[in-house]
């Protein structure tokens, strides 16, 4: 099979999380090492996403929901392994902080292959296809990402995972943005406010961040 696919490692809340994010773009999304009720509440998540984009009004709403949950289901695959995945693997998302082998392991099937890590990774970790994305809270609404790379990573993958954030809507914080967005989540969890609180105080900050990501500089890891 020669169409691309992007790769999800891992069975938790940031992988369900970059899931989504990477299904909103349209891509064809293969996740590895997803448990059972992992790939449950992967498809629940969608029934729920396209219940919320096409609420059921009309007969035939009900009908086409069902359409588009088939449509978006045949662009999902749930694969033991690396070397089981179907398709041309563009990028790779590794998702599990407590299994840092598997990124070397996709490393030495896939050499030239993006990988887009959410653990923490140092420049003696991270070779020129990698890098690190930092995830914000609450995951479920914060549209927010900051890309941790190094001066020899390749131009390739940045354009590859911003093109595939613009898609999807997600806007690119650099380090100091990044900084003011944890000051505003850290209050927010220690006065235990409503979320509605926290998405308020993110929009006034973000509105005033240049949404051209060409106009910012994003973090270079050390």
């Amino acid at each position: 099979m020669s169409s691309k696919v992007s790769v999800i490692f891992g069975s938790g809340r940031c992988a369900e999380h970059m899931a989504r994010i990477l299904f909103s773009t349209g891509e064809r999304v293969a996740i590895v090492n997803g448990k059972p009720e992992f790939e449950g509440r992967i498809r629940e998540k969608m029934k729920s996403d396209i219940q919320t984009a096409m609420p059921f009004i009309f007969p035939d709403d009900l009908r086409n929901q069902q359409e588009l949950f088939e449509s978006r289901l045949s662009r999902l695959q749930f694969a033991q392994d690396f070397s089981s995945i179907e398709g041309e693997v563009e990028l790779i998302v590794h998702a599990d902080n407590s299994s840092q082998q598997e990124i070397l392991k996709a490393r030495s099937l896939f050499p030239k292959t993006p990988i887009a890590s959410l653990a923490s990774l140092n420049s003696q970790e991270a070779d020129q296809y990698m890098v690190e994305l930092k995830l914000f809270e609450p995951l479920e609404s914060n549209k927010i990402i900051e890309i941790r790379s190094q001066p020899k990573t390749q131009k390739v993958v940045l354009q590859k995972i911003r093109e595939l954030l613009n898609k999807a809507g997600i806007l690119e914080v650099n380090a100091i943005e990044a900084e003011k967005v944890n000051a505003l989540i850290k209050a927010w969890q220690k006065n235990a406010q409503p979320v509605e609180c926290l998405e308020n105080d993110m929009e006034t900050l973000l509105s005033s961040y240049p949404t051209d990501a060409s106009a910012r500089r994003h973090t270079v890891m050390h």
